[in-house]
């Protein structure tokens, strides 16, 4: 685009913004629309990363592998790594997770920011569908430029400062011209309030459907790391805008509540209790009197 065409645009589009549900709308058509969600998609992910020695050396970096599954009823992620796999359920009832084979810990509920605790990359995968439904009525827009692309800026949640993130906060570019998102601002930990930015890059046409070639996440401590997109890849994982939340058929197989919501961290092995709870035994029921046969007088 033209540089001077820039402005235009901004001042144009600056008297009248679009509601929330206007916008969403717009980015879903920009990635294919309500029909790519007829089909069952699947992505896969290889993460690379560095691990360093004591002495500073860099040792063959480890991989794991992130699978993606969408469908109208149910949202499944995948990460596997090392001995095992991590699998997370979502729908608009439950959240689940079944820890790695390897920890026999059994499936248990978790909460968004437990994912957090596990691997930052996996997590922007449910963390923008679930801002959008988080307090609608606190979300502002504004016009704002990310490098040279004129955005939409999101307040999905947090501070209403545009010149920091506080603890909680939420932000979401989304471009003027395609209405798919260009970055996307949160505190990687409520605890700590850190800071993360995930960037998307190098957007591609996949059949209907668009999505990005590379993320680029830069965590907490400000080292960034890559996340390329696989060539076998036919789902725009992180953008999946608009998942169908009345789910009929998925039923919630997780009878297992934990209720000190422990760090994955603490999570290292499972007790006897928690693999193998016992059951409690209903107490017996008094046998009726029959009306039919009064006791009789002394």
């Amino acid at each position: 685009m033209i540089p001077c065409a820039i402005p235009l645009l901004i001042m144009g589009c600056a008297g009248e913004l679009p509601t929330p549900a206007e916008l969403l709308a717009k980015a879903t058509a920009a990635l294919g629309g309500e029909d790519a969600l007829t089909a069952h998609f699947q992505a896969s992910w290889k993460v690379t990363k560095s691990v360093e020695d004591a002495d500073g050396s860099n040792q063959s970096p480890p991989q794991e592998e992130i699978t993606v599954k969408v469908t109208r009823t149910s949202y499944e992620l995948k990460v596997k790594r090392g001995k095992g796999h991590l699998t997370l359920f979502h729908t608009s009832e439950f959240n689940w997770m079944q820890l790695p084979e390897h920890t026999n810990i059994p499936p248990i509920r978790i909460s968004k920011d437990r994912l957090y605790q596990w691997d930052p990359i996996a997590q922007p995968h449910l963390e923008f569908l679930d801002a959008w439904e988080r307090r609608p009525e606190r979300r502002t827009m504004g016009l704002v430029m990310q490098g040279n692309e004129a955005c939409y800026r999101v307040r999905l949640a947090g501070s209403s400062d545009p010149t920091f993130l506080e603890e909680g906060a939420e932000f979401v570019y989304l471009s003027v011209i395609t209405g798919l998102p260009v970055t996307h601002e949160s505190a990687a930990n409520s605890r700590s309030g850190a800071r993360r930015i995930t960037k998307f890059q190098d957007w591609e046409s996949i059949g209907t459907i668009k999505l990005p070639k590379q993320l680029t996440l830069t965590e907490i401590n400000g080292k960034v790391r890559l996340a390329q997109r696989t060539a076998v890849s036919t789902l725009e994982v992180p953008l999946v805008l608009d998942v169908p939340q009345n789910v009929k058929e998925a039923t919630n197989p997780n009878p297992v509540v934990v209720s000190d919501e422990p760090s994955f961290a603490t999570e290292t092995r499972g007790t006897p209790s928690s693999t193998n709870p016992e059951g409690i035994e209903p107490e017996p029921t008094a046998k009726p009197i029959d009306p039919a046969k009064p006791s009789k007088a002394p």
